[in-house]
């Protein structure tokens, strides 16, 4: 890029062009990482309508923020614009934003490719562990030196707030279960085990709801014992 001359922004829904395997989003994705060729990316999907604005809200917010090869944005309920598609803290703390952020609300840079840094194929919609491909993604690169900053810019619409099911939160956390084992092995999953014990014996004691805990604690070891079985059987093949 010359100087002085205007970074090129992408929002193109690339990877349902080269859908080369339609069970597996994290893969898909993969295979759109490969087609980028844009100073800036961000893959969406079919379903958002970004605004007509958004090209030059991304670009504006990495002239603000030079040295951050990932910026994270926000989307709205297209039924009505003031209520947000997802759940987003009210301060932008990193953590938080990770854990409910969606694939298409993720921008970067095209000089992340080159890293290396890609979606787990382990994790997302099609795979045993439905929910996770974004957080995996943005973990990757916070583990390779890449900034990432979430920003509380609005840059689009989705269909509908995105609104958790029963079976979704079990899953939901059978994946974050699945993914703290993969990145951080099983004495990180007892350390959450035994924090989640110490919130399950406040919680019973101050509002009798206990069991809401267990049910949580339950469904995230199922999540990290799984993927250890499953991790185990692919070696013994």
């Amino acid at each position: 890029m010359k100087r002085n001359e205007q970074p090129e922004v992408q929002i193109a829904d690339l990877h349902y062009k080269i859908h080369a395997d339609k069970n597996k989003l994290s893969k898909a994705l993969n295979l759109s990482l490969k087609q980028v060729s844009a100073d800036i990316t961000l893959l969406t999907d079919q379903q958002v309508k970004y605004y007509s604005e958004a090209s030059q809200i991304i670009r504006t917010t990495y002239e603000q923020y030079p040295d951050h090869e990932i910026i994270c944005f926000r989307l709205n309920s297209s039924n009505d614009i003031t209520i947000p598609h997802c759940h987003y803290p009210e301060k932008t703390k990193p953590f938080e934003q990770i854990l409910f952020l969606n694939f298409y609300e993720i921008s970067f840079k095209k000089s992340l490719v080159k890293k290396n840094i890609h979606f787990d194929e382990d994790f997302g919609a099609g795979t045993n562990f439905p929910f996770g491909e974004s957080l995996t993604f943005i973990q990757m690169a916070i583990n390779k030196g890449v900034k990432v900053h979430f920003s509380s810019k609005y840059i689009g619409q989705h269909p509908e707030k995105y609104l958790f099911t029963p079976a979704d939160e079990i899953n939901k956390l059978r994946s974050l279960g699945a993914i703290d084992y993969k990145m951080h092995g099983w004495d990180y999953v007892i350390n959450y085990i035994n924090h989640s014990v110490k919130k399950m014996e406040y919680r019973e004691a101050k509002y009798g709801n206990g069991l809401i805990e267990l049910n949580k604690m339950n469904a995230y070891l199922l999540g990290a014992k799984e993927f250890k079985d499953q991790h185990l059987a692919q070696i013994n093949l």
